[in-house]
């Protein structure tokens, strides 16, 4: 079946080979410059098969270079071949007029495709984990998908190392596709000693993914890795800093990986066991090469199939050095029901974070429900070239970014590297700074919410509470039971009175001068929802550097009282297509925004990304009333771009506020109908 499977695959392959060979011979013969027929379709036919040739043997390796730019050529190619073919046909432009432009195009792609390939960004993500802490704070740099090999240089890899270790982590995690099929290139290029460089309190850990499988030299890809400080997870958990269980997976190539119900199971963490004081550093399997364990951990499990170095390894549940034992429990295994281990001072043990590493992101619902905290993940790529995120977002659940399911936060990036073409089209090099924020490890403060079960009423307090939004926020607001006081900042009083409002005047400029008090009169956001709606345009402002005073200025004030007086949560409304790093003014100060809002590290922060925004404005604008009265017309093929009214954005606000949960929630405008009828289902 294999066999008549790569046939048709191959058959294919040829024959749009060949008719992207036609197109460009046809261009060629109307610019008078084509020759000798044989030599072309000789070289042409080399160029399209070297992907294969190059894998037939690692002395043509180096023929897989030009295979790799022929792919680029191969997809645009023919993308661009179908509608030029249509000009030539029904338009007076001849082939070679058309052939000049689609080559210009394909041009101008390769070189944005190249900068957005090395390139590379950090991705800043601050994560809350409802579950106490022995730090604060736990700083994770997470990366995927080097394929380091032939096409990768030394210059792009010590950019990463470089950035790494500039934020000093904690833990660094590398999720799979380190090396790109031949370790050989990896290791004669000295591309590991790089990798070395890599500094962290607690460790650098990576796994496998599925092309050191295709390699098929899965022991010295490993060795290698390990000579130069990488520790291979291969189905295996570590407790680093004898508190937090990190598990690596095989990745699905290996069909005989273990499930993530054995690991759990494996590892004890289905009965809470194996938590530990952190008191001393052992080295693990130091009889083999490379799997000595980094400062602060202690391997849990370490006998999965295929792997060596499980001598010498602690399996926790052990008795442990400097560990007492509660009553109720043995010695050698799991904590009676009811207990948990006591360190030598009688301090009883945190039951820490589970973080999974796996590199494809197959299955999201498992590993929510069997209870992992933060699961990291690869492989994608996010398609690479454009449009082939299409394909990578109907087959995942996950392509690409953050998602927040159940209680678990998950993360899949789309790489650091490339496979294959050194291009980006649809995606950028990036890596991962991630924060993990956790509770108190004792006497932790009743949250909003704990106190809103409690019979307590919540209270909300609304920046720009005269806007389209900010009007829609307050008057639903007042109708909702759940809420007994609502504060609205005005820059004036309005006269609208209601038993639970309360105006309050605002001085916003004094607010960013750090005036606190003075600027609001007293005003108290501890516990409290805070709902920030506060924007204008550049005609209004006059200026961009108005527009930013009330876009970006006024917002980050605002947060920043919001963290310094213990609010509950953070909500604010900024714009579909927010990027710091956007060429549009107005998208990059509400990226921007965002990104600086992260910082605070407030305890829920939701960002609302709406599309074109509905609803009946004081003041009048044209261009929008001109596309509010045209967009609903097309709005099946808007998408994402589908406009929303401002009555939904405040309902899916009020929404989210009230469903609880902490860290970092991105809504864009598909959301913002769901949760608004989510809203409206209920009440």
């Amino acid at each position: 079946m294999r066999i008549v499977a790569l046939i048709v695959f191959m058959g294919l392959y040829g024959v749009l080979s060949f008719l992207l060979g036609w197109s460009i011979k046809a261009w060629l013969a109307a610019l008078g410059v084509f020759r000798w027929e044989p030599l072309y379709w000789t070289v042409y036919f080399l160029a399209a098969f070297s992907p294969i040739i190059g894998r037939l043997h690692r002395y043509f390796r180096p023929v897989a270079v030009i295979g790799n730019v022929y792919f680029f050529l191969f997809e645009y190619g023919l993308l661009l071949a179908i509608p030029g073919a249509l000009i030539v046909r029904f338009t007076p432009l001849d082939a070679g007029i058309v052939g000049t432009g689609v080559a210009l195009v394909l041009l101008v792609l390769a070189a944005a495709g190249s900068y957005f390939a090395h390139s590379p960004v950090k991705r800043r993500l601050v994560l809350h984990v409802d579950k106490p802490g022995r730090v604060r704070s736990l700083r994770i740099a997470m990366a995927s998908d080097f394929h380091v090999g032939i096409m990768t240089g030394k210059r792009h890899l010590q950019a990463f190392v470089d950035g790494v270790n500039a934020i000093r982590p904690d833990l660094v995690l590398l999720a799979g596709d380190i090396v790109d099929d031949d370790v050989n290139w990896f290791m004669r290029r000295n591309m590991g000693n790089i990798l070395g460089q890599l500094k962290a309190k607690h460790g650098v850990y990576g796994i496998l993914g599925n092309h050191e499988y295709y390699g098929g030299q899965i022991p010295e890809v490993v060795e290698e890795l390990a000579r130069n400080g990488i520790r291979v997870l291969r189905d295996e958990t570590v407790l680093v800093d004898g508190w937090i269980h990190l598990t690596g997976r095989e990745d699905v190539t290996n069909r005989n990986r273990k499930s993530l119900e054995e690991l759990k199971r494996d590892a004890g963490l289905d009965t809470e066991s194996g938590v530990t004081d952190g008191s001393g550093a052992e080295s693990i399997g130091t009889d083999g090469p490379g799997m000595a364990a980094a400062p602060g951990t202690e391997t849990v499990r370490t006998d999965a199939p295929g792997t060596s170095g499980s001598q010498g390894a602690k399996s926790v549940g052990a008795a442990n050095p400097g560990m007492l034992v509660a009553p109720g429990t043995t010695s050698g295994g799991a904590n009676a029901p009811g207990t948990e281990p006591v360190d030598a001072e009688g301090r009883r043990g945190t039951a820490g974070p589970w973080i999974v590493m796996n590199h494809t992101p197959d299955d999201l619902v498992t590993p929510a429900e069997a209870g992992v905290d933060l699961h990291v993940s690869g492989h994608t790529h996010r398609g690479q070239l454009w449009p082939n995120h299409w394909i990578t977002r109907r087959i995942f659940e996950l392509d690409y970014g953050y998602k927040r399911k159940q209680d678990m936060h998950a993360v899949v990036s789309s790489g650091y590297g490339y496979w294959g073409p050194p291009f980006r089209t649809g995606s950028r090099s990036e890596w991962w700074d991630i924060e993990l924020m956790f509770l108190p490890e004792h006497g932790a403060e009743q949250s909003a919410e704990s106190k809103a079960e409690a019979g307590m009423k919540r209270k909300a307090v609304v920046a720009g509470a005269t806007g389209l939004v900010g009007s829609e926020l307050v008057r639903q607001l007042l109708e909702d039971e759940e809420y007994g006081t609502v504060v609205s900042l005005v820059r004036r009083s309005t006269g609208l009175a209601h038993p639970k409002l309360r105006e309050i005047i605002t001085d916003y400029r004094a607010l960013v001068a750090g005036g606190g008090e003075q600027a609001t009169a007293g005003l108290d956001l501890a516990g409290a929802d805070v709902f920030c709606a506060l924007g204008t345009t550049i005609k209004k402002a006059g200026t961009q550097a108005a527009f930013r005073e009330v876009d970006y200025d006024y917002p980050l004030a605002l947060g920043r009282l919001a963290k310094a007086q213990g609010a509950a949560r953070f909500l604010i409304v900024t714009s579909l297509g927010a990027d710091p790093a956007s060429r549009i003014f107005y998208s990059r100060v509400k990226g921007e925004v965002e990104e600086a809002l992260r910082q605070f590290e407030l305890p829920a922060l939701d960002l609302f990304r709406p599309s074109l925004l509905l609803g009946k404005r004081e003041e009048f604008r044209f261009g929008e009333r001109v596309a509010a009265a045209i967009m609903p017309w097309f709005s099946a093929l808007l998408g994402k771009y589908r406009p929303v009214h401002a009555r939904e954005v405040a309902a899916a606000m009020i929404r989210a506020a009230k469903s609880g949960g902490t860290g970092v929630r991105i809504h864009e405008s598909h959301r913002i109908r769901e949760l608004a009828g989510e809203e409206k289902g209920i009440g």
